[in-house]
């Protein structure tokens, strides 16, 4: 069950998904100044958002709807960078529009969550219904709790821009912003803080603006987010199992760009009509937690944050684990009421395992957890096992199934080199403790 929470927190509660900033309210609108046009028409007029909406302002949106910008007025991209708390491993994306002569500074984030962690948070998981909203915040206080409260690095970027296109960014975010606009329903990779803003250039200024894709190193959605999460390889083990044969998928052109760190640095060297987009950048505060992104939008820890991680971590673990099953095995107390218990344990565990990817690929609505050939071997109806092996006599029937079991086991360690999805490591010594003990209790034992 721990493995099926720890997906449920990096995709719901990661700043991909939930940005930390979202402790402090949001404000809906500058000085007001969306308030006399709310009635304007948009791109997304329902107040029951769907995946793929998505307000960008109309020509009758902007005259008088939304304030006008002088020409002291700057935008940035600001990244912040991963920390370690779950809900922080990835970063998070934003854009900063200061204003001195109107005095606004503020962050437009579009990684909040509408929905507390309460009872119905995992329900609406589950069912792909999970709202979160852009956000509007003072800058101040937003960079103050990155730097005093979670001491992560932010990082900006000046967006070298024309009069009118720093105008047409900031009436989308003033048009997105809107009550009836502000929600949208989120997807950990297609959908999140980081693919809105990258959507925001690509809707805006379409063919005039290049993110210079081919040069940019391109991995499988999963090599992607791994050293991001190499710190906490138990939370790592468990995504890896939930997440389905999509996820080893390669991205397409319009797909990519969906980490902060990938978007930070394309736009590095992007081009807007010919001429780079970005302008001076800086570290506003460097930070001691989490993270460091490096170029190509990748994360590296260093190697003595990584020693903790590597040496409690699940692959040594599950070795140990099955060489006490193998010593188990081979010992007069093979079939005592210890080793039934430790075997029951085991099963449970599996056929967990087995139901949360059953879940997960059923009902989530998310693409990625789709197609999970860890099925093959972590079935659902391992759970009723445990009820069967406590006890001292085993039908034939139970037999048969635990005979089947550990030729699907070895088969699958076999086959998963050919399949579309990666194995993690640890699970090669827990699928040969499963083979194993499957494998022993399949022949008729003296029971102690």
């Amino acid at each position: 069950m721990y493995i099926f929470l720890a997906v449920l927190l990096f995709l719901g509660a990661s700043p991909l998904s939930a940005d930390d900033t979202s402790a402090a309210p949001a404000k809906d609108s500058t000085k007001d100044s969306t308030k006399d046009s709310t009635k304007d028409s948009t791109k997304n007029t329902s107040a029951a958002p769907t995946k793929d909406s998505r307000a960008a302002p109309a020509a009758s949106d902007t005259p008088g709807g939304t304030l006008q910008l002088t020409d002291q007025a700057e935008l940035k991209m600001v990244t912040i960078f991963p920390g370690r708390a779950l809900y922080s491993m990835f970063g998070h994306t934003a854009i900063r529009v200061e204003d001195p002569l109107h005095g606004i500074d503020l962050l437009y984030n579009y990684g909040q969550s509408s929905v507390p962690f309460d009872a119905t948070f995992i329900p609406r998981f589950v069912t792909g219904d999970l709202p979160f909203v852009l956000g509007v915040i003072q800058t101040p206080r937003a960079y103050d709790f990155y730097r005093d409260y979670e001491n992560r690095t932010i990082y900006e970027q000046d967006l070298q821009l024309k009069a009118e296109e720093r105008q047409a960014i900031f009436d989308y975010l003033e048009v997105n912003a809107r009550p009836e606009n502000r929600t949208y329903i989120y997807d950990f990779f297609h959908d999140n803080c980081t693919t809105r803003v990258r959507d925001l250039f690509w809707d805006i200024f379409g063919e005039d603006i290049s993110f210079k894709l081919p040069s940019l190193p391109v991995k499988s959605y999963r090599n992607a987010i791994a050293p991001y999460i190499d710190e906490k390889q138990f939370v790592k083990f468990g995504i890896n199992l939930m997440l389905g044969a999509p996820t080893d998928g390669v991205p397409g052109p319009e797909r990519r760009l969906y980490l902060p760190g990938q978007l930070m640095e394309a736009l590095e060297v992007a081009q807007l009509k010919g001429h780079p987009l970005m302008g001076d950048s800086r570290f506003v505060y460097q930070g001691r937690n989490g993270t460091t992104i490096l170029p190509g939008g990748t994360a590296e820890q260093s190697f003595l944050s990584h020693l903790p991680s590597i040496l409690f971590s699940p692959s040594p673990l599950l070795w140990i684990i099955f060489a006490a099953a193998l010593l188990l095995s081979l010992s007069r107390n093979r079939a005592s009421r210890g080793a039934r218990a430790f075997d029951a344990l085991l099963f449970a565990l599996a056929g967990i395992v087995g139901i949360a990817s059953i879940l997960l690929w059923r009902f989530s609505g998310y693409i990625m957890t789709t197609a999970n050939y860890h099925l093959l071997w972590a079935w659902p109806t391992h759970l009723l096992l445990p009820y069967f092996l406590i006890k001292k006599e085993k039908s034939p029937i139970l037999r048969w199934y635990l005979l089947i079991s550990a030729a699907a086991l070895l088969g699958t360690l076999v086959l998963f080199p050919f399949l579309p999805q990666q194995l993690p490591l640890p699970a090669i010594p827990l699928l040969l403790t499963l083979a194993l003990r499957a494998a022993r209790h399949s022949t008729p034992v003296k029971v102690k």
